[in-house]
């Protein structure tokens, strides 16, 4: 099992998109949109404390959030995994990474490869093999005659295209068949350094402004790429999460400015671990495995 506010925040993100998918099912009928935001490596104390130390404004996008939504930097990775794609697939798919105690072998997802994958592999061929099919937030949306888009800063993220593309993607048995691509926007600029996550931002933003996609998961790597050079909790990557700050001042300014997202789009922002020193793989210490989970809307 995960640890406590790791099921929280995906019951929080279950029932976002339950309130976009059937709005009646939750009470929740002005919520059409949810903008997922992975900030990689953003640690949930250091986060805090910039937060509550901040006299020029570099974190004020976070505050707002703060202020204005439901927040905790108290939040967890997997029980057993700290690595960047293992957790992103349990952020979209509800599942741990491996089974912890008693329980039925299928609940895992069980994929714990963190590199580029082959071009064949799949979560379902490369995961859990007593899951044949894992299923996601895209399947949820996409199959209630939704949209949903994914913009990755890193290129080993290709895994979730190939796992739910018109070819690996599982039929549509919800309603009407809208196909078995999960996916509706794949977008990966991957540079190996943080200026791809503020191109992928100026991407998102533009795309976002036509598309206005039902279900996104943006993802920005500044603070885990800082924080292997640097150290988290440096200078360097301090300035990495302004950076991320800025992007969500442009996030909100565009819901807020936009007649067909303001009042009805909800915001999560969580992370996939923490990190420590230059690294982050030891899921037995909290510096690692302890995320912020913020929801705004």
């Amino acid at each position: 099992m995960m640890r406590g506010e790791a099921r929280a925040s995906l019951r929080f993100i279950t029932l976002a998109l339950a309130a976009v998918c059937n709005p009646a099912l939750v009470g929740a009928d002005s919520v059409s949109f949810v903008i997922h935001i992975s900030v990689d490596g953003l640690r949930g104390d250091l986060l805090g404390d910039l937060i509550a130390s901040d006299a020029t404004g570099q974190y004020a996008n976070f505050q707002r959030m703060v202020d204005e939504g439901a927040t905790t930097f108290n939040a967890r990775t997997d029980f057993i995994n700290t690595t960047t794609v293992p957790n992103h697939i349990s952020m979209v798919t509800g599942r741990p990474v491996f089974l912890v105690g008693e329980q039925p072998n299928t609940i895992d997802h069980g994929y714990t490869t963190n590199t580029d994958p082959a071009l064949s592999d799949t979560i379902h061929n490369q995961g859990n093999s007593s899951v044949p099919y894992v299923s996601s937030t895209f399947d949820v949306v996409h199959d209630n005659g939704l949209s949903t888009a994914l913009y990755a800063s890193k290129s080993k993220f290709s895994i979730f295209e190939q796992s739910y593309n018109a070819t690996a993607g599982a039929p549509d048995v919800t309603g009407p068949d809208n196909g078995a691509d999960k996916i509706d926007e794949y977008v990966n600029q991957s540079t190996g350094s943080p200026q791809s996550a503020s191109n992928l931002h100026a991407t998102f933003l533009a795309d976002m402004a036509v598309e206005r996609f039902n279900y996104s998961l943006l993802h920005y790597r500044d603070p885990d790429t800082v924080g292997h050079a640097s150290g988290w909790g440096s200078a360097a990557w301090n300035d990495s999460v302004s950076d991320v700050d800025g992007y969500l001042g442009e996030l909100l300014d565009m819901i807020e400015n936009d007649a067909l997202l303001d009042g009805s789009t909800t915001v999560i922002l969580s992370s996939d671990h923490g990190g420590a020193g230059t690294d982050h793989n030891n899921p037995t210490i909290a510096p690692d495995y302890t995320v912020p989970f913020l929801a705004w809307g």
